[in-house]
């Protein structure tokens, strides 16, 4: 499903990367994931995209770039 475009597929085997949850935990992976979620309208994967960016994890520290995805977030239904 995933590969076919499933946003919440690809959020799930982006979580599953970022955790190291039945594979090798990889920040680098989770982020490409997350980011094909969130370009299908994931709100939960833009959520996780500003955690990555707020933290450092697997992407250079970028706060501008973290309140963009909270606020992309928050327009798809994100608290």
């Amino acid at each position: 499903l995933a590969k076919r475009g499933d946003p919440n597929a690809q959020r799930f085997i982006g979580e599953c990367y970022y955790n190291g949850y039945r594979t090798t935990q990889s920040y680098e992976m989770a982020f490409e994931w997350f980011k094909k979620a969130a370009a299908n309208g994931n709100g939960r994967a833009m959520s996780l995209l500003g955690d990555m960016y707020m933290n450092g994890h697997g992407v250079k520290q970028d706060l501008k770039k973290a309140k963009k995805y909270y606020q992309d977030a928050i327009k798809h239904g994100e608290k």
